[in-house]
């Protein structure tokens, strides 16, 4: 008589949903990769609605369970210690909710009796200039009073991240860790095509020179900052376009900010896009003036594509991985000393868009280590709690 297949661990990944964003990007590069897992990756999602990537999710089998926030927090962090005793044993919680929610999230997994918990922090919002409130303050002392305790393994994607849940004395504590982002990069194959024809669809001829940005309309992202400096290059150069990557509830009082500029004619919102690649061909410059970043994958994104990017020098170095593929620049040197250099950066020669992209591929930005690094965490966890 034959035995039975073990059980694979089961690893719970708790996020708020599957939208076309930069975590969820990352997890769904992994899951593509990791079929054959020995763990078995499962999400819990907030959000009722479906996300983008929720059928290729279904797709590659991953189980995907619903606990939606109707109500308050306290409601919610009740449902979940529910959820996890009624639908375990799970192994491991792996939270990359940022630390407000992720604290509780690894504390109750803890108080479910969950062995593992890991707390994954994808972001450095307390070092942009719009987080500096005395409530934010607070909120991040507390979650970093009850990580040490509720967590048995922090990560952070970049060391300004992990800073932001563990400090920086992080070294020193042995539960704590960098895991860089890491992606296949195979979409970038014929995207020079593609932004041909993305050209033509947004009503842009060969003679425009293309200023891109991806991003959600969220405060985080500076979009009014990008539109006053794109106003100040437009002003000088007619021959230059704006072109808007991404959603979000900010879209509407930017489009009025671009017609009160006087440049709504030279600006495309171009909505969301599971097709990144092809419209960082298209792209001439990448900016990106956000006022925090965990890292600022879009920007490994568009190297990758051959693009130059002009950063907040609130985006980690880790970003910059071809040399001089970003520049990175204080946002309080103001919207003219931004437009003035992006007119320089436009007059520069074009990138070898292989060239950059080889070099990406073969950094640690690779998905393969990435996926690697991950299952080391994961043995780790899961053998010492065993």
């Amino acid at each position: 008589m034959g035995h039975p297949t073990p059980r694979k661990p089961r690893v719970l990944h708790v996020l708020k949903s599957l939208p076309l964003g930069g975590i969820e990007t990352w997890l769904m590069h992994v899951l593509r990769r990791d079929r054959d897992s020995f763990v078995q990756h499962e999400l819990l999602l907030m959000v009722e609605e479906p996300g983008v990537y929720e059928p290729e999710a279904r797709e590659l089998g991953i189980t995907i369970h619903k606990l939606p926030k109707t109500g308050n927090w306290l409601r919610w962090f009740a449902d979940l210690r529910r959820f996890l005793k009624a639908e375990g044993p799970f192994d491991l919680v792996h939270s990359h909710a940022a630390y407000a929610v992720g604290a509780p999230i690894v504390a109750i997994a803890a108080l479910a009796g969950v062995p593992s918990r890991i707390a994954h922090q994808h972001e450095a919002r307390s070092l942009g200039a719009d987080f500096q409130s005395l409530r934010q303050r607070l909120i991040r002392r507390g979650a970093m009073s009850l990580y040490p305790w509720a967590a048995t393994r922090r990560i952070g994607i970049t060391e300004t991240a992990i800073e932001e849940i563990a400090g920086k004395a992080w070294r020193r504590k042995k539960d704590c860790s960098i895991l860089l982002y890491g992606f296949d990069y195979s979409n970038l194959d014929g995207a020079a095509d593609r932004a041909r024809a993305l050209r033509s669809d947004l009503g842009l001829d060969a003679s425009h020179r293309v200023i891109g940005h991806v991003g959600r309309f969220a405060p985080v992202k500076n979009h009014p900052f990008l539109l006053r400096t794109f106003a100040k290059v437009a002003q000088a150069d007619p021959t230059v376009r704006l072109v808007l990557v991404g959603e979000g509830s900010l879209e509407p009082e930017m489009k009025t900010l671009a017609r009160d500029l006087g440049v709504g004619d030279q600006v495309r919102f171009a909505s969301s896009t599971q097709d990144i690649a092809a419209y960082m061909a298209l792209f001439d410059l990448f900016l990106f003036p956000s006022f925090s970043e965990g890292l600022g994958i879009v920007c490994v994104e568009a190297q990758a594509a051959g693009t130059r990017v002009l950063a907040s020098d609130t985006v980690p170095r880790e970003a910059a991985v071809v040399p001089d593929g970003v520049e990175f620049l204080p946002l309080a040197k103001g919207e003219e000393a931004w437009a003035a250099r992006v007119r320089e950066l436009l007059a520069l020669p074009k990138p070898d868009p292989m060239e950059w992209r080889r070099q990406v591929e073969q950094s640690a930005f690779g998905l393969d280590r990435c996926v690697r690094d991950l299952h080391d965490i994961y043995r780790e966890q899961i053998s010492s709690r065993a």
